[in-house]
């Protein structure tokens, strides 16, 4: 049981940076918002998430366009600070691009996959550009 919803949770985060990469200005508020709590660049904590609420409106639309599974959660409490901090950090920290689809293109390939979490047909392969010129990309 100690990794249990950890599957719906991966299919949120990758969903919500599907729909943040497809809707630049989205992402570019949400960095704004974040940036203004954490304006340090360090790592964003639980409580500082709690206080962003544009934050939760793409947690909330995410879930809305994408639910990650197709019965109801009752960790979903759990889950969803766990998603608002990685997604908080992941934005903060980096810029990020999508250069090559699964098809060898530059598209958002927004088909779902059957199983029992809702997860994408083709992974999301989106590269980072770290924002502290001190560090390098891989």
């Amino acid at each position: 049981m100690l990794f249990g919803g950890s599957a719906s949770t991966f299919t949120l985060l990758e969903w919500t940076m599907t729909e943040l990469m497809r809707h630049p200005k989205c992402m570019k508020k949400l960095q704004d918002e974040i940036r203004s709590v954490q304006p340090h660049n360090s790592y964003v904590s639980e409580k500082e998430a709690e206080k962003m609420n544009y934050l939760n409106v793409v947690i909330k639309e995410a879930l809305r366009l994408h639910p990650p599974g197709r019965r109801k959660c009752p960790g979903i409490g759990l889950a969803i600070a766990l998603a608002e901090v990685t997604l908080a950090n992941l934005v903060n920290r980096f810029d990020w691009r999508i250069e090559v689809g699964p098809l060898g293109d530059d598209k958002h390939y927004l088909d779902e996959a059957s199983s029992i979490d809702v997860c994408r047909k083709f992974p999301l392969f989106a590269f980072h550009l770290f924002l502290n010129s001190t560090c390098k990309t891989l």
